[in-house]
């Protein structure tokens, strides 16, 4: 669907867009008919704010399943987020920009970049306006509703969306085929 230095995107749905990050980190764009959620925000390699207002006129809210390095990079872009309290730390503590730069270079796409990105594309770290989001919190975007499930493990403030109406979960890294726990900052 769209493709950029830094990203690609595909339409999933009709009101879901999947982006990935130079290391292929994912996150999602859900619209309703009022406002748009993204959940997560990648490394924060690259505008990703730029290239979301491409996909969407409408506001974007940021949502985080949780607080690890390739979920939280665009909060300091967009300089506030949905997060929650149990990985506020976790954010900043994967905040720095060298670590965020060394992650998406780390996992870059096999594919060759005509110009690499550089350290000078790093978003750098900022304090983010946060917002607690809890289980049982719905995000209501305008006809699509979207229910916080809390599932700690990955870390211990893990989320995930679910949409309802649709029967599809938006679940980070809660469950993928590299959950990993046992982590600092991840339950036993």
């Amino acid at each position: 669907m769209g493709n950029s230095k830094f990203f690609e995107s595909e339409k999933l749905f009709d009101n879901v867009t999947v982006i990935a990050g130079l290391a292929g980190e994912q996150c999602y764009l859900v619209e309703g008919s009022e406002k748009a959620l993204l959940i997560d925000g990648l490394s924060g390699v690259g505008s990703l704010k730029a290239f979301v207002r491409e996909l969407t006129d409408l506001p974007v809210e940021v949502v985080n399943t949780h607080g690890h390095v390739d979920h939280c990079g665009a909060n300091f872009e967009f300089g506030e987020c949905r997060i929650h309290p149990a990985d506020i730390r976790l954010m900043y503590d994967h905040s720095d920009p060298e670590r965020r730069f060394g992650f998406a270079m780390s996992g870059a796409r096999a594919k060759a970049m005509a110009t690499p990105p550089t350290m000078a594309d790093v978003i750098p770290a900022c304090a983010v306006k946060t917002y607690p989001v809890y289980d049982g919190d719905v995000f209501d975007l305008g006809g699509v509703q979207l229910e916080v499930i809390g599932v700690p493990g990955h870390s211990f403030g893990t989320i995930v969306l679910l949409d309802r109406e649709r029967r599809v979960v938006f679940s980070g890294d809660a469950c993928n085929p590299n959950t990993l726990l046992f982590l600092p900052g991840s339950t036993t």
